[in-house]
């Protein structure tokens, strides 16, 4: 049988993963370069010449005095540049990143932030890390039951909420004071995958494969939200309509947290959606195949498309989205190359070579999760975080 054409077995092999409801918004780490691998094996050993060859060429070049690319190839840098190390000679358009100390003995899960701060989860042990949004010192740290899998946080309310999942299957949130970490209560929440969560006015929403659901103030478990759909994939706060943004089989809809209207948007032809709002712009990205688009920005009052950004022929197989304070963050479905976009006209300001999974920023500093290290950005050229 001949070999497939690589671009497209890769694309339609990530897309058979990306129906898996157990993973969240990202493939794991390292998974398009493994793809990548499998197809590319057999054509490698034919060309098992050409390649040997080419070893001698860049050994003859690196003993030269070339300047090489020494970053790695696996889920993250093998050797992080400092900050006063000059760009790639072969990709001089990437901005710099630097590993962070290790934080306490466990391993990075995600990341979120409010009010100056940054809130770090990890595993093995499970805590929750609260530190300083200038120096990204600590200032305070609890424990978390394993396994945890996400957070999310109201910085209004002083308010965190930590997800996790109990050895039965059932995905519970426990609930912190955001200020001290002082934990409050443990709420159940679902015995199916927790997508997306958002906190906002002291109660936590929830995009599950069943649905939509809310914890609110005194609820001993999470109430499924009526009419929201049977899955929710993404989930998002406008904070500036003060609305919920989700997914659904009828397309992007706007949910009022308050009354439970629902405005009906756009349908996209996406899977494993995201969204972010920034400056009151709406953005929308995910997974399809052929020439249709992986990002999509959106009309705030209607939900219906108006235009897309240049990063679109950049993400591969998908685009996966995060709300920055001034910044539209992308990462590329084909590996980890994070960009920051203007959320106004989806320009691409900055971008960062095998920079990481979930990316969250304040004002001057960004931060990305890929596991077991913790990277800082290195901002600039108008992206300000």
């Amino acid at each position: 049988m001949s070999q497939p054409d690589a671009p497209r077995g890769i694309e339609q092999l990530v897309r058979d993963t990306l129906v898996d409801p157990r993973r969240r918004l990202d493939p794991p780490p390292g998974h398009y370069q493994t793809v990548n691998a499998r197809i590319g094996r057999a054509r490698r050993r034919r060309n098992s010449r050409w390649l040997a060859a080419a070893v001698g060429v860049v050994a003859v070049l690196a003993a030269g005095g070339l300047v090489m690319d020494q970053r790695g190839t696996g889920q993250g840098p093998s050797a992080p540049p400092s900050p006063s190390t000059p760009p790639s000679a072969a990709h001089p358009q990437y901005a710099f990143w630097r590993s962070l100390p290790a934080i306490g003995t466990g391993e990075p899960v995600d990341v979120a932030a409010g009010d100056g701060w940054f809130y770090l989860l990890q595993e093995s042990p499970g805590t929750v890390v609260r530190l300083n949004g200038r120096d990204v010192t600590t200032g305070a740290s609890a424990p978390v039951p394993d396994k945890p899998e996400w957070l999310s946080v109201d910085a209004a309310a002083d308010r965190l909420w930590v997800g996790y999942r109990e050895p039965t299957g059932m995905a519970k949130v426990r609930e912190y004071i955001a200020s001290t970490l002082a934990p409050l209560r443990d709420v159940p929440v679902t015995d199916v995958q927790v997508f997306q969560s958002v906190a906002v006015d002291g109660e936590l929403w929830t995009g599950t494969a069943k649905g939509l659901f809310r914890i609110g103030q005194g609820d001993q478990a999470a109430r499924p939200v009526p009419g929201a759909g049977e899955m929710v994939f993404a989930l998002a706060l406008d904070p500036t309509r003060h609305r919920l943004l989700m997914d659904s089989p009828t397309g992007v809809n706007a949910l009022d947290p308050g009354t439970l209207a629902v405005t009906q948007g756009a349908r996209l032809n996406f899977v494993k959606e995201s969204i972010a709002v920034v400056s009151g712009q709406v953005w929308v990205g995910g997974y399809t195949s052929g020439q249709d688009r992986r990002i999509y920005h959106l009309d705030p009052v209607t939900l219906q498309v108006t235009g897309t950004s240049p990063i679109n022929d950049q993400v591969g197989p998908g685009a996966i989205l995060a709300a920055g304070v001034s910044s539209l963050w992308v990462r590329n479905g084909a590996d980890d190359t994070v960009s920051c976009l203007d959320p106004a006209s989806g320009a691409v300001l900055r971008q960062w070579r095998r920079a990481g999974g979930p990316i969250v920023s304040l004002p001057g500093i960004a931060l990305t999760v890929s596991p077991p290290n913790l990277y800082q950005l290195a901002l600039g050229d108008g992206c300000a975080g």
